[in-house]
């Protein structure tokens, strides 16, 4: 049997990997950044949201190359982790402040903008699907639903930012950041069971 056609799923997994890290980096950087200019409480969740994206993506990537990784690289890998995983914990605090400012006393923010910032994390969304959907192993069905929790917060902001009306843009906006920070939390939930199976 050809050796390079048993490795051709596991490549094909790897490379989808890499391309699902760097739409999440990517939306990160559009999240963090709309949110910071618009003071938009829906993409700073967004934001947290795609960093935690990055850390599951780092870990499953970390599980499936577990033999290869040196004791000098799986401190940095460590190290990494608890970053990420304090910097969303930050975010999700400074949302909940956010998001309980923003019901009772929010500002109006530009839809057009606030729309152009979140389609990136759409993308990401789409590239998880696709991972899960590459992947053959027994957590398949919680890799799906988790591609579509990873597309939420993208979807609020589209949502608030479309539908909602032009002088409670603001108060959608952060009604929406609250409920991206909760739904974080389940997606985690979700990872922990996965890790468990």
């Amino acid at each position: 049997m050809d050796p390079g056609k048993i490795d051709r799923p596991g490549a094909r997994v790897g490379a989808w990997m890499n391309v699902d890290l760097g739409t999440h980096a990517f939306a990160l950087v559009s999240s963090t950044v709309g949110g910071y200019v618009l003071e938009s409480v829906v993409l700073v969740a967004a934001g947290a949201h795609h960093l935690a994206g990055l850390g599951f993506r780092m870990l499953m990537k970390q599980r499936c190359q577990e033999a290869l990784v040196s004791n000098s690289r799986a401190s940095g890998f460590a190290l990494a982790q608890v970053l990420i995983w304090t910097c969303c914990v930050l975010l999700a605090m400074y949302v909940i402040a956010m998001g309980a400012h923003g019901v009772f006393h929010a500002e109006a923010l530009a839809s057009a903008a606030l729309a152009a910032y979140a389609v990136p994390g759409l993308a990401a969304a789409a590239t998880t699907a696709v991972l899960a959907g590459q992947s053959r192993r027994a957590g398949l069905k919680l890799a799906r639903a988790d591609a579509w929790l990873a597309a939420t917060p993208s979807a609020l902001a589209l949502g608030v930012a479309f539908g909602a009306p032009a002088a409670q843009v603001g108060m959608f906006d952060a009604a929406g950041g609250l409920v991206a920070v909760l739904l974080l939390c389940t997606r985690s939930l979700f990872h922990l069971a996965r890790a468990m199976d």
